[in-house]
């Protein structure tokens, strides 16, 4: 690393090495300032993004998960009071040598830079940790805006599912009232009522199983669309007061969405699902409404046991929290400085500091 030195150095040898020591103690004072400035606009730049993102979250009536621990603000705290104190003991340390009256040994001088080089291994051990940490930040705030978007549209969905299973219990509650026909019993084995209230039933039996399927993307805009469809399909055109509150919501918080005209237009294309009137039978009997209502609860048990037979749960690669990664970087450049730890590297050192 360094020519060895003679016991006795020339004053040309000593100037060299004190003059490298100076330097490297200048270099490492540098990049100890360096690294707190740093930390410290990290730790604002993930702190901003949480904050946006718990505002969009209490305006949507959401959870949000990714607020950063006070505890990495602590820690860049003490990481910059260690960087301080070692800075504040070193330049005691040179004011005292400079008051003595002996001029350092060879040993002396030779131990102090190997110290130096150990303590910049540090610093540049620190500065490879510290080169993850604006990845992570990107990471979070890319991770913030799905677990918000998937929240938003499980609560929508949530909405829709409910609004629509409160419409199919008012149908079975009129259903439950009409007269049940013992003569349809007795000729079809069921009665129109029969064929009604078990095709509401399974309705409300698919209908659950919606929410999770509907937007799996948890796509805005099928948000959008979904809540204008239910509107249109459900509401006869005239939204709940919890979905003009989210519709609101998303529009104050997301930008780009259809207009409103555009999405009227088309839940009102779209066909209702509601069966069609069945013309041209003895009022007796109702044997055709009796066998569409039968075939169409057939149809929809068929659709939820091939749902449930096929559908296999997307694989969906495990994604690792920014935010814990964000929070361990920090702790290990504490442990780093407080424990002493050390790159293995040794070639680090002859890189000079991290840029």
């Amino acid at each position: 690393m360094r020519k060895s030195y003679n016991l006795e150095l020339t004053e040309e040898e000593r100037k060299q090495l004190e003059t490298e020591i100076r330097s490297l103690e200048n270099e490492m004072e540098y990049a100890k300032t360096d690294i707190t400035e740093t930390l410290e606009q990290y730790m604002r730049q993930i702190e901003a993004n949480a904050t946006r993102y718990q505002a969009m979250a209490d305006d949507l009536g959401v959870y949000y998960s990714k607020y950063p621990h006070f505890k990495n603000l602590e820690n860049i705290q003490k990481i910059k009071r260690k960087l301080e104190e070692d800075a504040i003991k070193k330049q005691k340390a040179n004011e005292t040598e400079e008051k003595d009256e002996n001029e350092p040994s060879k040993e002396e001088l030779e131990k102090q830079y190997q110290q130096l080089l150990q303590e910049k291994q540090q610093l540049i051990g620190i500065q490879q940790i510290m080169k993850e940490i604006p990845k992570y930040i990107r990471e979070h705030d890319a991770q913030s805006f799905q677990e918000i978007t998937a929240n938003v549209n499980q609560k929508v969905q949530n909405m829709i599912t409910g609004t629509k299973l409160q419409q199919l219990q008012k149908e079975k509650e009129q259903a439950l009232q009409e007269k049940d026909s013992k003569f349809q019993k007795f000729l079809y084995g069921t009665s129109l009522k029969g064929e009604k209230i078990r095709n509401i039933e399974i309705k409300m039996q698919w209908e659950r199983k919606q929410a999770d399927v509907r937007n799996p993307e948890n796509t805005i805009e099928v948000m959008m669309a979904n809540l204008y469809d239910c509107c249109a399909q459900d509401l006869n055109g005239e939204f709940s007061p919890e979905m003009k509150e989210m519709i609101f919501a998303l529009r104050r918080n997301f930008n780009n969405l259809p207009d409103e005209q555009i999405l009227a237009e088309q839940a009102q294309m779209k066909p209702t699902g509601n069966l069609p009137a069945v013309k041209g039978e003895k009022k007796l009997f109702k044997r055709k409404q009796i066998e569409y209502y039968r075939k169409d609860t057939e149809r929809i048990k068929t659709e939820i046991m091939d749902r449930e037979y096929y559908q296999k749960p997307i694989y969906q690669q495990v994604q690792v929290n920014a935010l814990s990664q964000f929070e361990e970087s920090i702790d290990r450049i504490k442990n780093v400085l407080e424990k002493g730890e050390q790159q293995p590297n040794r070639q680090i050192v002859q890189s000079g500091f991290v840029k």
